[in-house]
């Protein structure tokens, strides 16, 4: 049930644009829902930009990059969080796929990195853990915590 999101222009294709796909996920953190519900709570048409939402004194607003940052900081920080930028989401994100088992090829080719750049590992974090999931068998490591991540790590035992 995954979806194929048309953009119009990226970084890396300019105005040629790019086709990214989007999973779906089992869990409340579904991009697919997510975006599902945005379309239908903001009633967001077809000739609508694809980050446009209700604004609350009426009409459309397009949400770009600064906006969408503040938001999402400000909800961090209220949290207790540190504000992210936003180059952090990708590498975020990276790391998120690549953690939950997602092969190195499948997330090189979500994030639209060349198969001959090596541009893409500066993005990765917690590259130990990742190599340690990779390598061995997950029944024998303890549960570790990382900042919004629950993994496997390599003492046994218990929790940290």
């Amino acid at each position: 049930r995954g979806r194929i999101c048309h953009l119009p222009w990226d970084k890396v294709s300019k105005h040629r644009g790019a086709n990214v796909p989007i999973n779906c996920r089992s869990d409340n953190l579904c991009p697919v829902a997510a975006m599902e519900r945005h379309f239908i709570i903001n009633q967001v048409g077809m000739d609508d930009s694809l980050f446009s939402y209700r604004a609350a004194e009426g009409g459309r607003r397009h949400l770009g990059n600064d906006a969408c940052i503040d938001r999402i900081n400000t909800v961090l920080v209220k949290g207790g969080r540190l504000p992210i930028k936003g180059h952090g989401i990708r590498g975020g994100g990276a790391t998120q796929l690549l953690l939950h088992g997602v092969s190195e090829t499948k997330v090189r080719l979500q994030g639209r990195w060349s198969a001959t750049s090596t541009s893409f590992l500066k993005y990765w974090r917690h590259t130990s853990l990742i190599l340690l999931l990779a390598s061995g068998d997950s029944s024998e490591v303890a549960a570790v915590q990382i900042p919004s991540v629950s993994i496997r790590g390599s003492r046994g035992g218990r929790k940290r």
